[in-house]
């Protein structure tokens, strides 16, 4: 937290000046003196967001809708992509909150969140998808989960085509399945996708509505569909000629 108390104290020498300027000036020149302000703060949170991204949220997630609007008005989908790419590694090995306390996950996710809202939510998937791994690993699986829950009398079945016969799975089976995708971080580990067949999931994650996954809660739909089709390249059936 001391990282967003010198950010916060910071932007009260920043801005207290400036505050008290515009008061001064209004009466003078209101419209020149707005403009001003405001690309003030835009420049200051623009260059705030480039050194310290979750600084930069932490305003937006701690004080008022107002600043919160302005400051997502400042960040882009690239912005959280080069603030994950750049990380991508410390949050990977992050085992016990030793480089990202929770409060810094938290706002790692609201960030992903504020920009489903105001960004086509396609083009921000495309900007982080390769980087989504470590984020979602590090989630509470609870989180995930719709309410109500999954009926424990779901099971879906998935036919057999060489002896014509079907497996059930039930809805423990098919939560587990879920647990393990999204908690294994499978995007670093070829040996996961070789090893784990789950390909039945693409079967429960194609229903609609999503019979137990809050689907748009950090792209984790789309996440299970990146699974199914990294699983299927890595398939050992699959072979790929050089020639």
């Amino acid at each position: 937290m001391f990282r967003y108390l010198v950010f916060n104290s910071l932007c009260f020498i920043v801005f207290g000046p400036l505050i008290t300027n515009t008061t001064l000036w209004t009466s003078l020149c209101p419209l020149r003196v707005t403009m001003h302000s405001a690309l003030l703060n835009r420049l200051f949170l623009d260059s705030l967001a480039e050194a310290d991204l979750l600084a930069t949220v932490a305003l937006a997630y701690c004080t008022c809708h107002d600043l919160d609007n302005f400051i997502f008005g400042i960040l882009t989908p690239s912005s959280l992509a080069r603030y994950l790419r750049q990380h991508q590694y410390a949050l990977l090995h992050d085992n016990y909150h030793k480089h990202f306390s929770s409060f810094e996950d938290t706002l790692i996710r609201f960030t992903i969140y504020r920009l489903q809202i105001r960004c086509e939510a396609n083009i921000l998937f495309t900007s982080i998808a390769e980087y989504l791994g470590p984020v979602i690993a590090h989630t509470p699986l609870h989180m995930f989960w719709k309410s109500p829950p999954m009926s424990p009398n779901f099971s879906i079945s998935r036919p057999l085509k060489a002896k014509g016969r079907s497996i059930k799975f039930p809805a423990d089976s098919i939560k587990s399945g879920f647990e393990t995708v999204l908690s294994t971080l499978w995007m670093y580990s070829t040996w996961f996708l070789k090893g784990n067949n789950i390909d039945w999931l693409g079967i429960i994650n194609i229903l609609e509505p999503h019979p137990i996954l809050k689907a748009y809660f950090l792209f984790s739909k789309q996440y299970i569909d990146l699974y199914e089709t990294a699983q299927r390249l890595t398939s050992p059936r699959i072979f790929v000629s050089l020639n």
